[in-house]
């Protein structure tokens, strides 16, 4: 199981080597191995510092799901119902896990936590990233193309420094994944009214190659956007030839 689970997530990592859902894989593994370790009541009781950080392990990880949804939520009224909720079904999930785990009752807190998660990822799906704009990348780089550039072949859209395979599915499978700046540049480069959604991070980059080449650019759009699968703020530059 636990090769399963290790390959799987190293399949998943690899940029550009797997759908972005295969990351579901590594779930069964890890569902069976938890399920194993409550099941097997023999085990000797571990030791105390052991048993503490366990507990403290569960609340943080409850509450700061919780916790973090509600910060979320805040920054736009019509989803702070979502994360109230969310963050009370926590409060509730690190409380009856704490309860449990004090009396050793380990396989009741699993299937206690199995049911309570249920309203805490209800909440956060249906609530910030489902109404936050901001949270969907790759619809909102789809959509601004085909605002800019409206009937655009998904074979004369490139992106550099993004490697998400689920924008393939929105902007067509013909769609260039382009390994940095400079390879943006070139794809411009090669036949006139294309469009390169660039990465900020690979901007320098790409506007040194694009002047090596004698490219005068147009910048079409910025989108600024959250990033689910790496956690972190990125901002895609589109960008065309001027005329």
């Amino acid at each position: 199981l636990l090769a399963w689970a290790g390959a799987a997530t190293l399949l998943a990592a690899v940029p550009g080597g797997a759908p972005d859902g295969n990351i579901l894989a590594v779930l069964p593994a890890l569902a069976l191995l938890g399920a194993g370790w409550a099941a097997n009541q023999g085990e000797p009781a571990p030791a105390r510092w052991l048993d503490r950080l366990g507990r403290l392990q569960l609340a943080t990880l409850a509450l700061g799901i919780g916790l973090g949804t509600a910060m979320v939520a805040a920054i736009d009224l019509r989803i702070a119902p979502f994360g109230l909720l969310a963050l009370l079904a926590a409060m509730l999930m690190a409380w009856r896990m704490m309860v449990l785990a004090r009396r050793r009752h380990w396989g009741g807190a699993v299937v206690v936590a199995a049911f309570l998660v249920a309203p805490v990822y209800a909440a956060i799906i249906a609530g910030p990233l489902t109404r936050l704009p901001i949270s969907w990348i790759v619809p909102r780089i789809a959509g601004t193309a085909q605002r800019v550039a409206p009937g655009l072949p998904p074979g004369d859209f490139g992106v550099a420094g993004f490697t998400g395979q689920s924008l393939l599915f929105r902007t067509g499978r013909a769609t260039r994944l382009l390994p940095d700046g400079p390879a943006a540049a070139r794809f411009l480069a090669e036949h006139p009214g294309r469009l390169a959604a660039v990465a900020d991070r690979e901007e320098v980059a790409f506007r040194q190659a694009a002047a090596t080449l004698g490219l005068r650019l147009q910048e079409a759009a910025t989108v600024i956007s959250f990033d689910l699968r790496h956690g972190g703020y990125v901002a895609m530059l589109l960008y065309r030839t001027a005329g």
